[in-house]
């Protein structure tokens, strides 16, 4: 039972302390991905507010889908670099 908390600890002093750096490194680049995605429409909006026009539906698919993607990719290397952690 000893020897079993000693690699526990060890494991976290190691292993365990990376794999939470990276956790905890992804969320800041999710959170500024999002709010940059979320100013591409206010960017690109005109003048007129009673009518969505093409340019800004366009804005807003375009932030949809690099605040897709984006969080897709930052998840997806946050787990591959947990995955290799030695």
């Amino acid at each position: 039972m000893r020897g079993d908390f000693g690699e526990m600890l060890f494991w976290l002093r190691t292993s365990g302390l990376r794999i939470l750096v990276i956790g905890i490194g992804s969320i800041p680049a999710v959170r500024l991905l999002r709010g940059a995605a979320d100013r591409i429409p206010s960017l690109m909006a005109t003048g007129e507010r009673l009518a969505i026009t093409e340019r800004e539906k366009r804005a807003r698919t375009v932030a949809s889908l690099l605040r897709t993607v984006g969080t897709t990719l930052v998840l997806i290397v946050a787990v591959m670099r947990t995955m290799w952690t030695r």
